[in-house]
């Protein structure tokens, strides 16, 4: 196991240095003694970066940036949702406009599908009461990330060698395979058909009441986990589609979102190597025959200042004075920059504090919610800022994005 470990961290290392340094370890390995000792020593190896590796700090900087951008998207696109719910007739309009804006703005941030699956995960799981919304616990909300992740992994990976269409085509696809899998469960306890779960996509993205199947309940009465509910009359197919358009909603801007990001990403490796090898093509080859300068025929030979290539001329030196201006000048810049960040971040943090309570608009109990769940309607998803450390999360968040944006737009 020892000797597997070296041998993994010495192929992290550039091909003229693995060699070198996988039998220099190796030495070492037989040399230390006792094997706690050599699986410490080779471990150690393992998880050290390379010579040209980030290091650990800095690799831990950029996941936070990358989970903070991931969990800004997705925080984003629950909220257009639960605005486009509110929206009634309108709502399929809303979701359009948002999805635009989404593409628009993943054109110019890269992210990570996985770690916009696991921010989808932990919102859905802290923000929709199980109370409140009968079918949105981890056995609803665990098939439907997980396959929303295997499915945008592998469309990542196609749009480097396909066509867009196909990409789109395939996070669509994605999305309905999701969808289905999040209302597996409900369906099952509704009695809601198999056969329809084609068209669960579609209509948990249209308002309420706009196709009715499965069992119905004349009086109102069900009993789902712990939702007691009595009232209007419904269908089984109103609780599915409200449950299922919870999951839907944010997923579907969250693909928009990654699918930009992607073939942002592909389109610009592809133009990057056509430029290059359309330069590479223009740019003649000079063969140097000599390591001098080269003279004109009949011409006295050139001076030279210890460089062929240089020209003599007069020695500039730096003088002590501009050489402390300079560092002064520079220790400002960092001072300006670093009290800018202080200022931005707390400004959007104590935001994000303020607004974050006034996002969750769950009702109280399950009599309430259950009218507006039926109509589609039904604005969950922000319970966790209802808590101190949910709108702490939230501002945090929200700090970090407006710095990153801030120094991008500087």
């Amino acid at each position: 196991m020892a000797r597997g470990l070296v041998t993994v961290a010495a192929r992290r290392w550039p091909d003229d240095l693995a060699g070198v340094m996988r039998e220099e370890w190796l030495a070492e390995l037989a040399a230390a003694g006792g094997w706690r000792r050599k699986l410490g020593f080779a471990a150690s190896l393992a998880v050290s970066p390379a010579v040209d590796e980030p290091s650990w700090r800095e690799r831990g900087q950029g996941f936070a940036r990358a989970a903070a951008v991931a969990a800004g998207v997705t925080l984003c696109a629950a909220l257009v949702a639960n605005v486009a719910r509110a929206a009634a007739v309108f709502a399929p309009l809303v979701l359009f406009v948002a999805a635009v804006a989404l593409v628009l703005l993943g054109r110019r941030v890269r992210v990570s599908g996985l770690l916009v699956g696991a921010a989808v995960f932990g919102f859905l799981f802290a923000g929709n009461p199980v109370p409140i919304m009968p079918f949105m616990g981890a056995v609803d909300i665990a098939p439907a990330v997980v396959v929303w992740v295997a499915g945008i992994t592998a469309v990542s990976r196609w749009a480097r060698h396909l066509p867009a269409r196909y990409a789109v085509g395939g996070g669509l696809l994605t999305l309905e395979l999701a969808t289905v899998a999040g209302s597996a469960h409900a369906a099952s306890v509704l009695g809601v058909p198999a056969w329809s779960a084609p068209a669960w996509l579609p209509l948990a993205l249209l308002p309420g009441d706009t196709v009715a199947f499965g069992p119905h309940f004349p009086d109102g009465s069900a009993a789902f986990g712990s939702l007691q509910s009595s009232g209007q009359a419904f269908h089984a197919s109103d609780i599915l589609l409200a449950n299922a358009a919870v999951m839907t909603g944010p997923l579907l801007l969250c693909t928009a979102f990654v699918l930009a990001s992607v073939l942002r990403g592909a389109s610009g490796r592809a133009s990057t190597g056509a430029a290059s090898r359309a330069a590479a093509a223009q740019v003649p080859t000079v063969v140097i025959a000599q390591a001098g300068p080269v003279e004109a025929p009949g011409s006295a030979p050139m001076p030279t200042s210890g460089n062929a290539l240089t020209p003599p001329g007069p020695a500039v030196t730096c003088q002590p004075a501009a050489r402390a201006w300079r560092r002064f000048t520079v220790r400002a810049a960092h001072v300006g920059d670093d009290a800018r960040r202080i200022v931005v971040g707390v400004a959007a943090a104590g935001a994000g504090m303020a607004v974050a309570p006034l996002l969750s608009g769950a009702p109280a109990d399950a009599e309430a919610a259950l009218p507006r769940m039926l109509d589609n309607t039904t604005a969950f998803g922000f319970g966790f800022a209802e808590h101190p450390a949910g709108a702490g999360l939230v501002a945090l968040v929200v700090a970090v994005l407006a710095v990153r944006a801030a120094d991008a737009h500087r």
